[in-house]
């Protein structure tokens, strides 16, 4: 018997373009035994009530290198988001509120997709590398 289930994202675009609230949506998803929950970035993400928390998320990107971010994720994802080294003041509002989300819901796998165009070389490789890169690093 399947223990997990996963949401599509599809679904919850739909119900973030009716203006549902992002937080509810994904505690109402895991309630109802969806636990891997994918997070697809697009216009009706970054419209949503998340759409913020995605931005401070990218503006944080650049504060950090590489190995400081990755501490402060590893930070995040062991639930001590409110003790992190080196964690900048501007970026305190982004980390704590995953780290909210991540405690309100601690059985759920989210992931974050973005689309690619995978079927066609990209029109400058550069900046494709550094879109991939940010990606990789927001869905870490």
């Amino acid at each position: 018997m399947f223990d997990k289930l996963g949401i599509v994202t599809n679904c919850l675009a739909i119900r973030l373009a009716r203006n549902d609230d992002f937080e509810k949506l994904i505690e109402a998803f895991a309630q109802n035994g969806f636990m891997h929950i994918e997070i697809r970035d697009g216009d009706y993400l970054r419209d949503s009530d998340f759409g913020e928390i995605l931005q401070g998320i990218e503006t944080a990107l650049q504060h950090y290198s590489a190995r400081e971010w990755q501490r402060l994720c590893v930070a995040v994802h062991d639930g001590n988001a409110h003790q992190i080294p080196g964690l900048q003041s501007r970026d305190q509002r982004s980390f704590h509120h995953i780290d909210r989300l991540l405690k309100q819901n601690p059985e759920v796998v989210l992931s974050y997709a973005i689309a690619h165009p995978w079927t066609r070389p990209p029109e400058n490789r550069i900046d494709d590398d550094i879109r991939i890169i940010r990606a990789k690093r927001i869905a870490y």
